[in-house]
């Protein structure tokens, strides 16, 4: 019976690479399992008379990498002996799937697990990268295998060590990808551990060449005045130079109450964005918006009071609370559960007793219409709202008397005039709300369409040769209706 379970790293193709330790390791075991026999360490186990298994035709009989794994893990650990090891290549952990559920399994049953690091992979080609001059001495790098990269957004600023290319097609996989954060013109190393040989070629040249399991890509970091895509960190670090003693003297001075409008401004510009289905001009404006969210969290780092990990840590943890059936037990039958639940979480976590404090929760800065009807939803989850629309459209027939009445008045009260108006707006902002319209989005698009009927009435009246300004109100309602009539609006 299994007692312990030995992880024995190859180290990269050559047997060369093999280390005392792991020599020790194999040459002392009951039983000896290699991942794969297309390794130096199965030539050298042969040359001196140690026996092996390899577990290459598990490879060729899986359907999918969890059939492959599950295999694995059995035949493992139903090898006869009280110390096996299983050897695989490079330095034991990265780019080899089947470690750590095997290591859980293997505690799991009791059995002890002993792990022996080998030389990675990716150590020879840094190191011939460093040799081609594209990995500058002292850097650190990031380590992916190509299986992984299609989940993984590489940073630029580090270089970038890619193994078990495998074959072109996973090649041209890679290229694609890396392509979009690099550029196709990006030079990189191709290593090849076989035969210890590196050459220099640009990215989109990667497919193209002879690339096997023993293969490995290594890019180098790329400045960033050299990048074709950028990320989030970018722009927190061109946000800190810009902030710092050498930046932009604007920048420097601006404060939290100065910034103020231009978050209004650029939330603005994106549902202009969005109106217009401009996709380009919408990624524009979100960057807008979003180079506000950074300046703010620069701002507040700089004071002490919070940077852009409190601001994603902040909204992350608020996403997973009010989302119950996802993160949780909770459950949500339909789309209006969900929002119910977020409303019932968000009062508790903002410790509102009342309704009336749910309404007064509601934004003061919020456009008048949004924060009417807004109200006016709040009011609605207790059942205070009209049960009919008709009954609401009666609503607006009985303020404009009342507005009318007091515009009448003599003397009149300018004050009180005021307060009929914005009686008379509220009740119709509820039976917009009532017929599911968004008011402001609802007389943004009327706006427009007087603005496009008007362009009509002044370019008519100049082909006739007259000026608005001359002629009567009559003559320019009469193209109005004309412009009606050709359908502009």
């Amino acid at each position: 019976m299994m007692k312990q379970l030995t992880l024995v790293g190859l180290g990269p193709e050559q047997a060369k690479w093999l280390t005392l330790e792991a020599v020790q390791a194999l040459s002392g075991a009951d039983a000896v399992l290699l991942r794969t026999q297309k390794h130096g360490a199965a030539d050298y186990l042969k040359e001196n008379g140690l026996a092996f298994t390899a577990l290459d035709d598990l490879y060729e009989q899986a359907a999918d990498f969890d059939a492959l794994n599950a295999a694995l893990i059995a035949c493992i650990l139903s090898t006869p002996g009280e110390n096996v090891a299983f050897g695989v290549p490079g330095d034991g952990i990265h780019g080899e799937a089947v470690v750590q559920p095997l290591l859980r399994e293997a505690r799991a049953r009791g059995i002890a697990c002993r792990f022996v690091a080998g030389v990675s992979a990716a150590a020879p080609a840094a190191g011939a990268a460093a040799l081609e001059g594209l990995l500058p001495e002292g850097e650190g790098y990031t380590l992916l295998s190509a299986q992984d990269l299609p989940d993984v957004r590489p940073d630029p600023e580090l270089p970038l060590i890619v193994t078990q290319l495998d074959n072109p097609l996973l090649a041209g996989a890679c290229k694609l990808g890396l392509a979009e954060s690099y550029g196709d013109d990006m030079p990189a190393c191709l290593y090849d551990a076989g035969e210890d040989k590196a050459q220099t070629l640009p990215l989109y040249e990667l497919d193209r060449q002879s690339v096997t399991h023993l293969s490995t890509l290594v890019l180098p970091a790329q400045p960033r005045r050299e990048r074709v895509r950028y990320t989030f960190e970018d722009l927190l670090s061109i946000m800190r130079t810009l902030r710092g003693p050498q930046g932009c003297p604007w920048d420097k001075e601006q404060t939290h109450e100065s910034l103020k409008p231009y978050v209004i401004e650029e939330a603005y510009e994106v549902a202009d964005a969005i109106d217009l289905q401009d996709m380009d001009k919408l990624s524009d404006e979100l960057g807008d918006l979003l180079l506000q969210v950074v300046f703010h969290a620069q701002v507040a780092f700089e004071r002490g009071d919070f940077d852009d990990r409190d601001i994603c840590t902040h909204i992350c943890e608020k996403m997973i609370r009010r989302h119950p059936h996802i993160f949780a037990d909770g459950k949500a039958g339909d789309a209006k559960a969900v929002l119910d639940t977020w409303e019932e979480i968000k009062k508790k976590e903002k410790q509102l007793r009342t309704q009336t404090e749910v309404m007064q929760d509601v934004p003061r800065t919020f456009p008048a219409l949004m924060r009417a009807a807004k109200v006016q939803q709040k009011a609605k989850k207790v059942g205070f709202d009209w049960e009919y629309i008709e009954d609401a459209l009666g609503k607006i027939e009985e303020e404009s008397r009342e507005f009318m009445a007091e515009y009448k008045a003599q003397p009149r009260s300018e004050d009180r005039l005021a307060l009929e108006m914005g009686d008379l707006l509220f009740a119709v902002v509820n039976v917009a709300r009532m017929a599911g319209i968004q008011p402001e989005m609802a007389l943004n698009a009327s706006t427009e369409k007087f603005i496009r009927r008007f362009n009509y009435v002044e370019s008519r009246a100049a082909q006739l040769g007259r000026s608005l300004q001359e002629m009567t109100l009559p003559e320019m309602d009469a193209l109005w209706e004309e412009a009606k009539a050709k359908g502009i609006g």
